[in-house]
């Protein structure tokens, strides 16, 4: 069928054009890495990353176990009097985390340290409420263009 379109529509020069945007869309479709000579879709990229986040879990559970086992062999091998000066040594090295300090009172800093964890829990939650509220407060509109789609999804 389609060889007998083609022949029939090949003088034709809008079926010619036609074609030819076709063969770019194509063309395009696929994104070339450097040139290297790699080319791949954009639906791969779905792919890349399922294979790549549990690797990356993965990566993080071995140097998780790794930092726990190092940690357990340094606080074996330290006496009971060195344990606040180790604890200092090993607090400094926390990037993501901030260990309580060996102090009878919490400082200000130490206070102020917490406010942006929080705001990463906070801030999510904030927006879905958003979300909402401007979902609820556009259902008028959303009635006067499509009712049976603004009432499914409230």
């Amino acid at each position: 069928m389609s060889c007998l379109y083609r022949r029939i529509h090949r003088g034709n020069p809008r079926f010619r054009a036609s074609e030819d945007a076709l063969g770019n869309y194509a063309r395009r479709a696929h994104n070339r890495i450097g040139n290297c000579g790699i080319t791949f879709d954009i639906n791969d990229l779905g792919l890349f990353a399922g294979i790549t986040f549990p690797l990356l879990l993965l990566w993080l559970i071995v140097s998780l176990r790794r930092e726990a086992e190092n940690m357990r062999a340094l606080f074996a091998e330290t006496s009971d009097d060195e344990l606040p000066a180790v604890y200092r040594l090993i607090s400094m090295t926390q990037v993501f985390s901030v260990p309580p300090k060996i102090t009878d009172k919490p400082t200000f800093a130490a206070s102020l340290w917490k406010l942006p964890k929080s705001l990463l829990f906070v801030a999510p939650a904030g927006v879905q409420t958003a979300m909402a509220w401007l979902d609820w407060s556009t259902l008028p509109w959303g009635r006067t263009l499509n009712p049976l789609v603004a009432d499914r999804e409230v």
